[in-house]
């Protein structure tokens, strides 16, 4: 793993000691849990984890963090999360059902939800797409 690189609850996040921040991402040092068929069907991201006893908040979705992750059908994404990277969601083909909770920053020209088999993005908080796309539904509150 790499210096700032930790693993907590099974998933792998880069860490930033100054501002207490994580990003959820893809460790280059082995199979991360979350790549397991089993684990993810339906899973929420935390929107704070653990280390060393300190409180870090999840700010973002790191590059590739559940590129091929088969199993996965829906995700919701924490108020926390800000931001998403490049092929985040990259062929998670089974993955039909995302519920984005915050304002969140998706950049479409960069492949977050290439190849998957996504039919709904429920988005409570302000659409901040780099280009929309038709799928987005506004819950009513």
């Amino acid at each position: 793993m790499k210096a700032n690189e930790v693993e907590y609850d099974g998933l792998f996040y880069r860490i930033n000691p100054d501002d207490k921040t994580a990003v959820l991402s893809r460790s280059n040092s082995g199979n991360p849990l979350f790549r397991q068929e089993q684990m993810l069907l339906d899973f929420k991201i935390p929107s704070v984890m653990y280390c060393n006893n300190e409180e870090y908040t999840v700010i973002g979705i790191g590059d590739r963090a559940f590129m091929e992750c088969h199993a996965l059908e829906s995700i919701d994404i924490p108020t926390s999360v800000v931001f998403m990277l490049r092929d985040a969601f990259f062929y998670c083909k089974s993955l039909k059902k995302v519920i984005i909770r915050g304002n969140t920053e998706i950049p479409m020209f960069k492949g977050v939800f290439n190849r998957t088999n996504l039919s709904d993005i429920y988005w409570y908080g302000n659409c901040v797409l780099c280009s929309c796309i038709s799928i987005i539904q506004k819950p009513q509150t």
